[in-house]
């Protein structure tokens, strides 16, 4: 299974967001291929740099830009490195409006979140913070003033000399997509997996017939499809190569069934909104902490809605949950 796996290398770079690295590819070969490109700062075009040249490239080098999801970290970079290079940029056919417009893309998740964190009664001492920090990332990264080509999930994509498979993976967020190259089984897999905790199903809009999206089920979903590939190595958006990704898979799993069972709880004790839910489990929210925070609960609540075991009203602008019948444990499934 290991001949002829493609030549890929690590790439790891300062994180625009908080602490910490995160990791771009280059896969080598007749087009020499970038998957994700790391933020827009200086320190880490600087970082890139440096690593291209180790690899006897420069950034006028790269010939394609995979984009795995569009959060700043992982794609801020992408236009600046494919303005000087001229490279074809690949991405999933929803993040293209996002890459086209990047400032507003910004303002629009800040948005998302302020309405979402008002709706779920936050304190309005914590709200303000916490919006200014998501609409930070607009300085991380500059709007792609070229095409893109869109890709969807079982599509090919060349990267370096191989043909990859595209596979769309929802739930960290909607246009996430993971590679994969099935006779040497490498993954590519961005920040579906992640050793550093599970990832989170970030906030997403509503869909275009109005009903909310259902992040954590899709991630679910998607970890579940991961979990039925052949894989020898998975190459994450954070942190070292992953070699037994089931495993991974499975604390995943875990962690979501303890996320739906402490929103269970939390509605069992009587709490009925988002803010009520997360205070319930978490003492030490912040205004850098609480967008995950937020986006992990609405995600659970909105999974036991789908399923019958709570009820969600509308009372004056505040969304309100109940439970659906006090000896609802259902577990994930």
């Amino acid at each position: 299974m290991n001949k002829g796996r493609p030549a890929v290398q690590a790439i790891v770079l300062p994180s625009a967001i908080g602490q910490g690295t995160v990791n771009a590819y280059l896969v080598l070969g007749r087009v020499p291929t970038l998957v994700d490109a790391g933020s827009g700062t200086a320190a880490a075009r600087s970082a890139l740099r440096t690593a291209l040249q180790a690899a006897d490239l420069r950034p006028e080098d790269v010939g394609r830009i995979v984009v795995t999801h569009t959060h700043a970290d992982h794609c801020g970079g992408v236009a600046q490195v494919a303005a000087v290079s001229g490279a074809q940029v690949t991405a999933h056919a929803t993040a293209l409006a996002i890459l086209a417009d990047w400032p507003r893309a910004c303002r629009s998740r800040a948005e998302l979140f302020r309405r979402a964190a008002m709706a779920g009664a936050v304190p309005s001492d914590l709200l303000g913070g916490a919006v200014d920090w998501i609409a930070r990332s607009a300085d991380f990264g500059t709007s792609l003033g070229q095409d893109v080509r869109r890709i969807a999930g079982s599509d090919h994509v060349r990267i370096g000399s191989d043909l990859w498979q595209v596979i769309h993976t929802p739930g960290h967020t909607r246009e996430h997509q993971c590679l994969y190259h099935a006779s040497s089984g490498a993954l590519l897999c961005g920040d579906a997996l992640s050793r550093g905790g599970s990832p989170t199903p970030w906030l997403e809009p509503r869909k275009p017939d109005g009903s909310r999206p259902g992040t954590l089920s899709a991630l679910v979903a998607s970890w579940r499809g991961l979990g039925r590939l052949t894989v020898q190595v998975a190459w994450p958006g954070h942190g070292p190569a992953i070699r037994a990704h089931r495993m991974l898979i499975a604390h995943h799993l875990v962690d979501a069934r303890a996320l739906i069972a402490a929103a269970r709880s939390a509605l069992i004790a009587g709490g009925a909104t988002v803010w009520e839910a997360i205070a319930s489990t978490q003492s030490d929210i912040t205004e850098r902490n609480l967008p995950s925070a937020l986006s992990r609960t609405v995600a659970a609540l909105d999974w036991l809605v789908a399923r019958g075991e709570a009820h969600r009203s509308n009372v004056d602008g505040v969304v309100r949950y109940a439970i659906a019948h006090p000896k609802a444990g259902r577990k994930a499934r």
